[in-house]
């Protein structure tokens, strides 16, 4: 994701896909398909995304603590 910055012409600012970019790098790549922000909000769309139910982060929360894991997630003495 990239936003154009102001006054600069064709530049832009990256906003997401670090990694991405480095990845395409390697493999030399020198343009690909993006997302273009219209908003330059600094922030990730990623953080919006939740790929778990709260019932499934619970039951796994639970299960952990069952296992050993401490409550309060300081590490164990």
């Amino acid at each position: 994701m990239v936003h154009q910055q102001a006054g600069k012409g064709a530049g832009y600012v990256l906003l997401d896909g670090h990694i991405r970019v480095e990845v395409l790098r390697a493999l030399g790549r020198a343009e690909v398909l993006c997302l273009v922000s219209t908003d330059d909000e600094n922030a990730t769309y990623n953080h919006c995304i939740s790929r778990l139910a709260p019932i499934q982060e619970i039951r796994m929360i639970q299960k952990a603590v069952a296992a050993g894991c401490p409550r309060n997630g300081s590490p164990k003495r």
